[in-house]
């Protein structure tokens, strides 16, 4: 249990790494891996909300693309802070000590919050300027990048409609697996 919480810790500083990296030109500082905290204070300067975002690009003539910006938002970095307490020198607890279960539950709250932050592709949500253009980093696996003509999307300069929504929940087709 103690690696598995090692590796939701690292799972969700790997994801705001790839939040801060996307967003370069915007933060004022690369907070070193180990500070979920201080990381979620920068990107929360940057994005001021803690928002899911949902975007769809409709091209003409080619399917319609969804997209999704999950935040690592507060109750994750929450849950992060408190698997930090569990990872640092602890008394000894018996296996019947509630402890453990505290500890599982946990464990298992972390993996499913992180499991739907891992699920969105956008490694930001949409930024409009004043003049009404976004600019947004999309994150492709390997498959994706083989199945989609990204081309057909467009090109820098070219007028594609984009549809911006922000809803409450992630899509209910994402069934973590725990």
């Amino acid at each position: 249990m103690f690696y598995a919480a090692l590796e939701l810790r690292g799972c969700v500083e790997a994801r705001q790494d790839e939040y801060l990296e996307a967003q370069v030109r915007y933060r004022q500082s690369l907070p070193r891996s180990w500070q979920v905290g201080k990381k979620a204070k920068e990107l929360d300067r940057i994005f001021s909300q803690d928002k899911i975002s949902k975007i769809t690009i409709a091209p003409a003539m080619v399917p319609s693309l969804t997209v999704y910006h999950i935040p690592v938002g507060k109750h994750l970095v929450n849950c992060v802070d408190r698997l930090g307490n569990y990872l640092h020198a602890v008394q000894f607890q018996r296996m019947n000590d509630p402890w453990w279960m505290d500890f599982k539950a946990l464990l298992l709250e972390t993996y499913r919050a992180a499991w739907i932050v891992c699920q969105g592709s956008l490694l930001c949500p949409p930024f409009i300027s004043s003049g009404g253009k976004t600019s947004v980093t999309i994150e492709v696996d390997q498959n994706q990048e083989r199945q989609v003509d990204w081309r057909a999307y467009g090109k820098p300069g070219d007028m594609v409609d984009v549809h911006v929504d922000y809803p409450n929940s992630p899509p209910l087709e994402w069934v973590c697996d725990l």
